[in-house]
């Protein structure tokens, strides 16, 4: 999965992310985790994991349709390797020029807090400085400190503030890192 020339790679790389990425024990998390693209079957499991992690989920046919018909979409999921095999999480991006937007990055509730986000989100910036952006960008709600922490560490900085950005009227703020 990542080997000596994909951190020999990164560390040309002057943005915080790659700092992060090149710290991680990559050996470690893929003993215990694989990460894979997400496949039609992974949906089950993925919406439970929606269901239990938000309030307005995201409904299976816009993770279908990002999945089967969108070109411009990475969908990645994170599984156990120890029997049972279990999806714990995932991630999904897209791509829009230079820019990738991290549309949703979640993981099972039972596996927060053990530096899984950290290996997801440095995975997904690497995966699309690969592809060629030179900018990740997403929303968070602007009351979900945790991924607030977590975005910063990363290098996300506030571009801004949406307005009523969430179903129930909540406001987001826009952050933007650089992957260059």
């Amino acid at each position: 999965m990542i080997d000596a020339s994909v951190v020999t790679a990164i560390r040309q790389v002057e943005a915080p992310w790659a700092r992060i990425f090149e710290r991680l024990d990559w050996s470690a998390f893929g003993t215990q985790y694989r990460l894979g693209r997400m496949r039609p079957t992974d949906l089950e499991t993925v919406f439970a994991i929606e269901r239990q992690t938000y309030r307005d989920p995201w409904p299976r046919y816009t993770f279908l349709y990002e999945m089967l018909e969108n070109p411009k979409a990475v969908l990645r999921v994170i599984r156990t390797r120890t029997p049972p095999v279990r999806l714990v999480g995932y991630f999904t991006l897209r791509l829009e020029k230079s820019l990738a937007h991290l549309t949703n990055i979640t993981l099972h509730p039972e596996y927060r807090g053990q530096g899984l986000g950290h290996y997801a989100l440095a995975y997904a910036m690497y995966l699309a400085w690969t592809l060629g952006a030179q900018t990740m960008y997403l929303e968070v709600r602007v009351h979900n400190e945790r991924a607030i922490r977590l975005y910063r560490k990363f290098g996300f900085r506030t571009a801004r503030i949406i307005p009523h950005y969430y179903p129930d009227g909540e406001d987001a703020l826009r952050m933007e890192a650089p992957l260059v």
